[in-house]
């Protein structure tokens, strides 16, 4: 595909017949189509497959009112959330080994987890530490700053000013962007309020 010539089927992906384009302008149109339908593909994924359960259990209408139930709960925050912390723990089994059995016939455990850790009653001193930013610093709130901050400087010095007629189509990257962002940073604290 990256060597291939200009045989219209690629016209997406490549820059074929005007040399006039600049490279800010054919990266946006590039990058607008792929998280255009990503963005939507991944989020409509995620939650099709209880959609066709209530669909094949109940009826289509059932089905739709819990699709926008799901989303106005912010479920689609969560499964952004949950893909990263997916992605990270299984790279790190790859990376690393390590992984064990888990026997079943348990539940799983659910709590209610501080930011820190729990406080003295007297003064700043833990009596126990841990807690959500603990768990997830290293995972996603640093990566969310960091893409959070490369968003801000990258729009601050013209993000898409030299993108031309595919301008348009930078939306969706930073809708996409937008969501991860807050996913990252604020869906522990969404979906576990203390």
């Amino acid at each position: 595909v990256i060597f291939s010539d200009c045989e219209g089927s690629f016209d997406t992906f490549l820059s074929c017949g005007s040399t006039d384009r600049s490279a800010a302008e054919i990266m946006a149109g590039l990058l607008g189509v792929w998280f255009s339908w990503l963005l939507l593909l991944f989020l409509i994924a995620s939650s099709l497959p209880l959609f066709v359960e209530v669909w094949s259990e109940r009826s289509f209408k059932v089905a739709l009112v819990r699709f926008v139930k799901q989303l106005c709960t912010l479920s689609p925050l969560l499964f952004i959330f949950q893909g990263k912390i997916i992605g990270h723990y299984v790279t790190n089994e790859l990376r690393y080994g390590g992984a064990t059995y888990v026997s079943t016939g348990r539940g799983l455990p659910t709590e209610r987890r501080p930011f820190v850790g729990e406080a003295h009653e007297q003064g700043l001193k833990l009596k126990k530490v841990g807690g959500l930013y603990l768990d997830y610093a290293a995972i996603a709130y640093y990566d969310g700053v960091m893409l959070f901050v490369g968003t801000v400087l990258a729009g601050l010095v013209g993000g898409g000013s030299g993108a031309g007629t595919a301008r348009s189509q930078l939306a969706w990257i930073f809708v996409s962007l937008s969501l991860v962002i807050v996913s990252w940073l604020f869906a522990p604290f969404i979906f576990n309020p203390y």
